[in-house]
């Protein structure tokens, strides 16, 4: 049934000219391929399989010089894959077939090489989580045994400084897995970071730990270039309660908004912080967050700048309710996030990380290190370009980050108006 379905989707889509050709071809079959291997839990090797050939067969109109299907029914159905490395096969032989590469048995071995092998990361996946390793990840030995506001600020700022919001694995061909077990293990055993979806989790599963009472909730960004909020849901917050006030904790909006402090759930009450000014404002239980902008000074311009084209001294940021929300909501929006060329993380890398003074910011080639109230009511905001070779130095040196596969580095000009551009 769901390859019939499937099946009638392409053939309905290619007969209509709905499906385009070329390098858009590619993405279809990626979104395709990849909402079922996150999202359907019956589907098989087989039917992936199948689904592959059948791009091919109905996409591409030249002859096909060998038995794809055969071949890939070998490696995935044989203990040689798993059924992530299975997903990243298919795809790579339908990129294949499409930009008419020579294909052979060498060029097989010869991709398999480069696939993570999923046995080499089973020790560490069956190892538990440890708070304690928590801790020294973020460089925290206070104590913890009350949990009150004062142990939540703490935590929270320790995980701002140690954890950078970054996109990274997209540009470096690595899947990201939503999952507790998997975040743990990518940020406090590899030492990387990630984007909200991932900080957010592994921050709720501390509280949890220490016996916070908190949810997560979701929330629909603000868009400068649509001047409108997100239509789908697209990011993630937590909310904590203690001795009855409300406060929300978000440790995953990155760049030079990020709140510092968690911040009490009143509507219409200014909380000012080092970042700057965060309010709330609820209207029929839609709730909208905001920040009340700073003047920028950049070196190399005469005078002090907003930084945003955006009209008074408001700059929204998202709106969100109090309905709470399980991570297993979020699934789809992770896959979309890796998978949809019109998402912004696709046309950008990125590492962010807070600072005592600040935040760092690496966008592509970009290296940006704010520090605020350089002067009254004013951030300094310093700018460099850098080489191919010191991208990889200043992750390590300025972020902690050290990548295992080659980062493509990507900033891609010229685009609307967008939270990422306003560091």
């Amino acid at each position: 049934m769901l390859l019939s379905g499937y099946t009638k989707w392409l053939e309905v889509g290619i007969e209509n000219k709905m499906l385009p050709h070329g390098e858009l071809v590619t993405v279809h079959v990626r979104c395709l391929l990849g909402r079922v291997w996150l999202c359907t839990t019956s589907v098989s090797k087989e039917i992936l399989t199948e689904m592959s050939v059948l791009v091919i067969k109905k996409v591409w109109k030249k002859p096909i010089n060998c038995n794809i299907k055969d071949t890939l029914l070998f490696f995935g159905v044989s203990s040689l894959c798993s059924f992530e490395e299975m997903m990243f096969i298919s795809y790579s032989f339908v990129r294949i077939v499409l930009y008419s590469v020579t294909f052979s048995h060498d060029f097989v071995s010869a991709s398999l090489s480069s696939v993570p092998v999923q046995s080499q990361s089973n020790t560490t996946k069956s190892r538990k989580m440890n708070i304690q390793e928590y801790f020294a990840r973020i460089s925290y030995n206070e104590s913890h045994k009350d949990a009150d506001l004062q142990t939540l600020t703490v935590i929270f700022q320790h995980h701002l400084r140690a954890i950078p919001f970054e996109n990274l694995s997209m540009h470096c061909g690595e899947t990201i897995e939503l999952g507790l077990q998997a975040t743990y293990n990518k940020i406090v055993r590899k030492k990387r970071g990630g984007w909200c979806l991932e900080t957010n989790l592994l921050l709720f599963w501390a509280l949890e730990e220490l016996g916070f009472d908190v949810c997560i909730l979701g929330g629909n960004c603000y868009e400068p270039a649509e001047r409108a909020y997100a239509a789908e849901m697209n990011h993630i917050l937590l909310k904590v309660v203690i001795k009855g006030n409300s406060y929300i904790v978000d440790a995953g909006f990155g760049g030079a908004y990020q709140s510092w402090q968690p911040l009490i759930l009143i509507s219409g009450k200014d909380q000012p912080q080092t970042p700057g000014v965060f309010r709330f404002m609820e209207d029929n239980g839609t709730w909208y967050f905001e920040n009340v902008k700073r003047k920028r000074y950049i070196p190399e311009q005469s005078e002090p700048a907003t930084g945003t084209p955006e009209p008074g001294n408001i700059r929204k940021m998202y709106t969100f309710t109090l309905q709470p929300r399980h991570i297993n909501d979020f699934q789809e929006l992770n896959t979309n996030l890796q998978l949809s060329p019109d998402n912004i993380l696709q046309k950008k890398s990125i590492c962010s990380l807070q600072t005592p003074e600040g935040i760092y910011a690496l966008v592509g080639w970009t290296f940006t290190e704010v520090k605020y109230n350089y002067m009254e009511d004013t951030d300094l905001v310093q700018i460099t370009t850098l080489a191919d070779e010191e991208v990889e130095k200043t992750l390590k040196d300025k972020f902690g980050v050290v990548l295992e596969n080659k980062l493509t580095p990507i900033n891609v000009r010229g685009l609307p108006p967008n939270l990422v551009d306003m560091v």
